[in-house]
């Protein structure tokens, strides 16, 4: 079993718009394959041709070798036969409206914002190190129109706080902080960033809570999950189980792609 799950920071590109490269190279049938949401929408490029996607229980979907999820039903997972080899470049939260206006669902890049993507692929793949792929990609992207980031300062410092809380905020914290009203900064969050503020500060805290729970197994999840704001803890299962598919204490011991992510 060969195992490879390595990350980079944007090195040309501004990092208010890209927030990191993700390598990963995975030879074991035993990972799950489950994937936990951040809220952040990605360019993925998949070396395989055999990769499907399952949404909750239904029957798996066949993905291209370039896609992007975004605002998918929870649980989700990859499904590959022996190995899985992927290159992710994922962006800011408060970017993704200006890379994908109109777009939900499972993404086909090549026929979005990324429509030439398919010679980046090639490569990405046929590079011989993690630095020649970040080379290419932002080489690619260089070429390309990038956003204003000025005029989505609120979004981008509603982010900031929401992952400087580690996601414990309620929006009523944010409207001492913003001349909004509550309406109009969700209103204005969503648009930017394809989330309402709630769902987004979910993603970060489930995350966190999770992050914690594989970093410190000593811990009983109820302790973790009080450290997280969860004075009840049916409420904490059904979140976790909401985001993941099955119960704590089996996603705590089972391999997949999030927990890969944490031996970064």
């Amino acid at each position: 079993m060969h195992r490879n799950y390595i990350d980079a920071q944007p090195d040309q590109l501004p990092k208010d718009t890209f927030r990191l490269y993700q390598l990963c190279s995975i030879e074991n049938t035993q990972n799950t394959g489950l994937m936990v949401e951040d809220g952040c929408f990605e360019f993925i490029l998949v070396k395989e041709q055999n990769i499907r996607i399952q949404i909750q229980d239904k029957p798996p979907i066949k993905l291209p070798q370039y896609f992007s999820l975004g605002k998918l039903p929870l649980p989700y997972k990859l499904i590959y036969p022996s190995s899985l080899n992927y290159f992710a470049i994922k962006i800011q939260p408060w970017v993704s409206s200006f890379f994908f206006p109109n777009d939900y669902g499972i993404i086909d890049l090549s026929k979005t914002y990324a429509s030439d993507i398919i010679e980046l692929h090639k490569k990405v793949f046929s590079s011989n190190s993690f630095e020649d792929m970040i080379h290419h990609t932002e080489a690619y992207f260089l070429t390309k129109p990038l956003p204003n980031v000025n005029e989505l300062i609120i979004s981008r410092a509603i982010c900031k706080q929401i992952y400087d809380n580690k996601g414990i905020i309620k929006i009523k914290d944010l409207l001492d902080l913003f001349p909004y009203s509550r309406q109009k900064l969700n209103d204005l969050f969503f648009r930017q960033t394809k989330n309402s503020i709630k769902e987004f500060a979910g993603y970060v805290r489930i995350r966190e809570v999770i992050k914690s729970a594989v970093n410190h197994r000593q811990k009983s999840l109820t302790s973790i999950a009080m450290d997280y704001g969860y004075f009840d803890q049916s409420h904490f299962i059904k979140d976790l189980k909401k985001a993941t598919g099955i119960s704590p204490s089996k996603f705590i011991s089972e391999a997949h792609l999030f927990s890969e992510q944490l031996k970064l």
